[in-house]
């Protein structure tokens, strides 16, 4: 499904902050969700979201590196967006509000 049907089915989305979403990303594909950098296919979305035990924002730069085509972290973690922007170019960079939100969302798509 493309990525922006998928947020359009969400009734949230609109507080989304897309850091480096272009014209070139409007058709972005998008195969799964996963909540794990280690299952992540080509043209994944990865929600990083925080755990017992990890911060998922720690595995932001690993779920692009694997081929995630959206990474959703939460604006209020400390990360570095200009780097990963750098390194990922054609990965689209999403940041939430916060670590709720962004569990919201990831509910409200599943």
């Amino acid at each position: 499904m493309k990525l922006l049907e998928l947020l359009k089915q969400s009734k949230i989305s609109s507080e989304l902050i897309f850091l480096n979403f272009s014209k070139s990303f409007d058709g972005a594909e998008i195969s799964d969700i996963t909540i794990d950098s280690r299952k992540i296919s080509k043209n994944s979305a990865f929600f990083a979201l925080n755990g017992a035990k990890h911060n998922g924002a720690e595995f932001a730069f690993d779920a692009a590196k694997n081929g995630a085509k959206a990474v959703f972290i939460s604006g209020d973690e400390k990360f570095s967006s200009d780097e990963f922007i750098k390194l990922f170019p054609d990965t689209i960079l999403v940041l939430t509000p916060s670590q709720e939100f962004s569990f919201t969302l990831l509910v409200d798509l599943l």
